[in-house]
């Protein structure tokens, strides 16, 4: 085809959709202004072109954007890599060396406990000897020789208080040989007494066997300086003098050079009062140069670097000290004490004397070494850190100092190496992304651009063709871009067909209008001409039109009755019943037919009185649209009188109306609701002892009870309702003009009032409670029927929830919600079973006093884990399985895998009291079970059967009397322990159960003792359930315990067993007690 010819066509096209008319293209011009339509279309396409600048352009705007990725990247990267790579590198490094330094302290304290061990077995040996301290004279020597790095240890010695008397200490020095001689020098009466010295009085302060490690001072005999432990010797009337080992500082500098020989930095060895014990060989000429400072303080004066360090513990020392100070043991007075019965002692040395007894008796938790900055260290000549360690033995400090740019300058060079190289990869990534999109992305869409821009008309555009060729989304872009335009110009072909089409078919419309009318005149004729009453209503129930007969036997003219509300034009009446409503919307509403063949009476405006037959049609179109209600009546005889209501015929027992009756009445409800809005609700009761006053006191105990509770029901609800007996046990309760908040209140009303009012048979009182459930309604209820289901079927879930409650009407209880339910849990489980998406959990049962001995007991629980890997508790999908009749399969699973796992871990089973498992009533009737659990343990011998208590609900064993009774006898012939789960013990069938079963177990259910922890009267009950179970020789597990008050109350009653949150909750770490256990 022609560049000439499509043109035409073109313009030809747009002359039809222009004017929906055959017009010649060559006479039409769209136009604006002087300019045609072509001419604008190019002119704004190349001023777009020419005015897009640069900074506009994709090309543009992608170079940007990677610059943007470039610095987010980069800095991401920098924040990541500092986070993950460098503090890393820097924890582990500070790590390394705390364990290094962790382990010197380590040997330095465990120095300083063998002194205080050597102090204490001398103590000791010394109070128990009857020859007194002077018996050791031999002894000290080989102890002293049983120690390690005993060549440290340079004096021992026993120091008796003297009381101002005769002295007797016995005291052993290290000899140039390093034997320890004994010495008596300080029993010379020409000495000054011992038990004044400023390292003998803090003993006499000490409350425990702990050391008070002196400072360093200088030994007379010895002519060396030592620290020492002294401990206090006890005696019969208290304090009975000292023991003291003491250190030489020569030899404790000695071993730690040795310990700290080879380390990169250096280190330091402080007493409690700050004062240099030992510097390590790099740091021998710390200070000065010239003299070794005496203290940390004085150290931190020479050189200031290491200020901080020297506050650091300085405060770690006034901190102690206030703590001692501020207790009785150790406050002013004893420092007063103390400095005035030592010889040249001051009072700040009283103080720091007392503060190391105290922080040796209260000795501080486990701390992590404390880290401070050293900034140009004076021994290293560079940055350092240092770390504190306290030796808690001696109440010393280690303090070591390591140099920066060793810890920490490795770590800032691999991540700045690692830095820059991953910076090159990205910024060399993105550069190749910048150039492989250039070249297949932007210039592809400037060839496009190109194309369409240079096509000269509109007619030219449909027939450009973009290039196909690539194999990518640009391909595609150009393969549709091409579709759509060979669509388009079909679209413009068919337009010329579809507007000749338009103007036959108007021809067409108008004759059709006009068979419409000539139409609705002879429906209009026929109307006029029926002999039977005909009312035409709209959606709402209003009078659209009326024929004569209508009009005559009604009493209200045409004009008068349209657009009235139908049942204010045609009054009627059912015998001597209320007004009929709104019988044309009725039928629209419920989409049905209508057919009243007799007993309505119809009211005319004259007064007159007609038994009509009447029918009402619902009107619908071709989409089965409701669009009205034809309703046609006829008059069946003459004027007749009211007939008089036909009379229930009532329920022979309790003579209240039947179920027939109860329907009628909520039919008439909801018809009426659907007029005036109004709300009402069906109640349906259930009593909960029928069956149980059938089987103790007979069936006409049990009449007696139907017909007391319908006295009651109807005393309790009197004109605020109707009361029904539906058959059997159940029982109805219509309620009017009452919401849904207000009709449960009604219900909890009667629940309480039949509650309050037992049975009285043959001097015994039987307690009467119901299960109520109830459905609100109004004019939306599809049928009696259906609010009927409702309410009982909320009625049966309050049976199933525990009975004697109320329960209202809810859309889960559906049963085609719960058929949806139970088709995704069993897939679940069949998944599950199949897949091993179920798993054990177990909860802890705590033994009471008596039973503590015996070990563990635990409950076996089931889980399902579900698609996204969230488990759920057996609560959530039990009742399904039951419903689907797969409870013995999932009893099997758990039985297997439990017994599996008890034989794979054997080391679990002799701290095993008992393991609880559950089993269904389905299980229970199964008689394949009874083989399978026996063979259970046949091939896993190594699970004794003693282990395993296999729980039965009681209304599995009462519903299941032989199976039960074959059940357990079958499975406590082979050892197995066996319990009854939610017992009551109020029957006397549950007394017979326990007296009949060989049941080890009585669980109950502590949620029906709510207020056991205030309430005088459910103590009492409880007593006396747990004194029936332990007269029968059954152990009690109290179950749901979920506070502490309640587990005390349990607990003090006398309970065997407690289970529930409060104690454990249940876990997936499998038969493992909690911590608290």
């Amino acid at each position: 085809m022609g560049r000439g010819q499509s043109s035409r066509r073109g313009s030809h096209s747009l002359g039809l959709v222009c004017n929906h008319s055959l017009v010649p293209s060559s006479n039409l011009r769209v136009s604006t202004g002087t300019m045609p339509v072509e001419q604008r279309v190019n002119a704004h396409a190349s001023d777009a072109l020419a005015a897009l600048r640069p900074h506009e352009g994709l090309q543009f705007k992608l170079a940007a954007l990677l610059v943007v990725l470039v610095l987010l990247l980069g800095g991401a990267a920098l924040v990541v890599g500092k986070l993950l790579v460098r503090d890393g590198l820097v924890t582990q490094t500070f790590r390394y060396e705390s364990e290094s330094g962790r382990r010197i302290a380590q040997q330095f304290d465990d120095l300083a406990l063998r002194a205080e061990t050597l102090g204490n077995t001398l103590a000791k040996l010394a109070a128990s000897s009857p020859g007194g301290p002077a018996a050791l004279r031999s002894s000290v020597a080989p102890l002293t020789a049983l120690l390690p790095d005993n060549g440290v240890i340079v004096g021992v010695g026993l120091w008796p208080e003297t009381g101002g008397g005769e002295r007797s200490s016995l005291y052993w020095l290290r000899d140039a040989s390093g034997t320890l001689q004994p010495r008596s020098d300080y029993n010379d009466p020409r000495t000054v007494p011992y038990d004044h010295e400023k390292w003998y009085t803090p003993a006499r302060y000490s409350q425990r066997d702990r050391c008070y490690w002196t400072p360093a001072y200088r030994e007379p005999l010895l002519r060396r300086d030592v620290v020492t432990c002294t401990l206090p010797l006890h005696g019969v009337q208290g304090f009975a003098g000292a023991v003291t080992v003491s250190l030489g500082v020569q030899e404790l500098e000695a071993l730690f050079a040795r310990a700290t020989d080879g380390d990169i930095g250096y280190s330091l060895l402080l007493d409690h009062g700050s004062r240099l014990l030992a510097v390590s060989p790099r740091a021998v000429h710390i200070g000065d140069g010239k003299t070794r400072p005496r203290n940390l303080a004085e150290l931190g004066q020479m050189q200031p670097a290491l200020n901080p360090l020297a506050l650091a513990v300085h405060q770690l020392d006034g901190d102690r000290a206030t703590q001692a100070a501020r207790t009785p043991q150790f406050g002013p007075a004893q420092a007063a004490a103390l400095q005035a019965g030592s010889r040249e002692m001051s009072r700040q040395e009283a103080e720091a004397a007392l503060a190391a007894l105290w922080a040796a008796q209260n000795p501080p938790a486990a701390t992590a070494p404390q880290r401070l900055d050293i900034d140009s260290d004076p021994v290293l000549g560079a940055d350092a850190f240092a770390t504190l360690f306290p030796l808690p033995g001696a109440d010393w400090h280690l303090v070591r100092v390591t140099p920066m740019k060793q810890g920490f300058a490795g770590a800032d060079h691999i991540f700045m190496q690692t830095l820059l190289v991953n910076a090159g990869a990205i910024a060399l990534t993105l550069l190749a992304l910048y150039f492989g999109l250039r070249y297949l992305v932007v210039g592809p869409l400037r060839r496009m651009t190109a194309a369409l821009a240079n096509s000269g008309s509109v007619e030219d555009s449909l027939h450009v063709a973009l290039d196909e060729r690539p194999r990518n989304e640009l391909g595609l872009l150009a393969y549709w871009h091409n579709e759509r335009i060979r669509q388009m110009r079909e679209l413009m072909e068919r337009a010329i067909t579809t507007n000749a089409q338009l103007v036959m078919e108007s021809e067409e419309r108008r004759n059709a209008q006009e068979a419409l009318a000539r139409m609705q005149e002879r429906a209009a004729l026929a109307l006029q001409s029926v002999a039977d009453g005909v009312i035409i209503a709209d959606v709402n129930g209003r009078v659209d039109d009326m024929n004569p007969v209508a009009e005559q036997l009604t009493g209200v003219p045409l004009r008068g009755g349209r657009g009235k509300a139908f049942n204010e034009v045609f009054s009627a009446r059912t015998g001597n019943s209320a007004v009929m409503p709104n019988l044309a919307e009725l039928s629209v509403q419920r989409g049905a037919r209508l057919d009243y063949p007799n007993g309505l009476i119809l009211q005319s405006r004259d007064g007159e009185q007609h038994e009509v037959h009447l029918t009402v049609t619902p009107i619908r179109t071709r989409q089965n649209r409701l669009v009205g209600s034809v309703v046609v009546f006829r008059k069946k005889s003459a004027p007749v009188e009211m007939a008089p209501a036909p009379v229930a015929e009532p329920d022979l027992t309790t003579g209240l109306p039947r179920r027939a009756d109860c329907d009628r009445r909520v039919s008439a409800l909801i018809d009426a609701a659907r007029l005036d809005r109004s709300s009402h609700a069906l109640l349906v009761a259930d009593l909960d002892q029928l069956k149980r006053i059938n089987d103790t006191a007979g069936l006409q105990a049990g009449d007696e009870a139907i017909v007391h509770a319908g006295v009651a029901l109807a005393a309790a609800v009197g004109a605020a309702g109707e009361v029904f007996r539906l058959g059997g046990d159940q029982f109805a309760v219509v309620l009017r003009n009452l919401d849904a908040e207000r009709a449960g209140g009604f219900a909890e009303t009667l629940r309480k009032a039949l509650a309050a009012s037992p049975l009285e048979w043959e001097s015994r009182r039987y307690p009467m409670t119901v299960s109520i459930g109830f459905a609100p309604f109004g004019g939306d209820a599809s049928s009696a029927a259906d609010v009927m289901q409702r309410a009982e079927l909320a009625c049966r879930a309050a049976k199933r929830n525990g009975r004697n409650r109320v329960q209202a009407w809810q859309d889960d209880l559906n049963p085609q919600h719960q058929q949806v339910d139970d088709a995704v849990w069993v897939r679940r489980l069949r998944a599950g079973l199949d897949g091993n998406l179920l798993h054990l959990t177990t909860q802890f049962i705590q033994s009471g006093n008596a039973h503590a001995g015996e070990g563990n007991a635990f409950e076996v629980l089931l889980a399902l884990e579900d698609e996204e890997g969230f488990w759920s508790t057996s609560t959530a999908f039990m009742p399904a399985a039951q419903r689907h009749n797969l409870t013995t399969e999932l009893d099997r699973w758990v039985v297997s895998r439990t017994l599996t796992h008890l034989a794979r871990n054997p080391a679990m089973l002799p701290n095993l009291a008992f393991v609880n498992i559950n089993l269904s009533a389905q299980s229970l009737a199964e008689p394949s079970m009874i083989e399978y659990i026996v063979r259970a343990f046949e091939n896993l011998p190594a699970v004794p059967a003693n282990r395993i208590c296999f729980e039965f609900a009681e209304e599995a064993l009462t519903g299941h009397p032989q199976q039960a009774q074959l059940f357990c006898e079958s499975l406590h012939g082979i050892g197995c322990r066996l319990s009854v789960d939610h017992f009551s013990g109020r029957r006397i069938s549950d007394v017979g159960l326990l007296r009949r079963l060989p049941l080890d177990f009585v669980k109950v259910d502590s949620a029906q003792f709510r207020n056991i922890a205030n309430d005088p009267v459910e103590q009492m009950m409880a007593e006396s359930l747990m004194r029936l179970a332990h007269t029968l020789r059954k152990r009690v597990i109290t179950a749901q315990l979920e506070d502490g008050a309640r587990l005390d109350t349990w607990r003090r009653l006398g309970a065997d067993y407690f289970q529930g949150h409060i104690v454990s909750k249940p876990t997936p770490v499998i038969f493992t007690p909690p911590r608290a256990a």
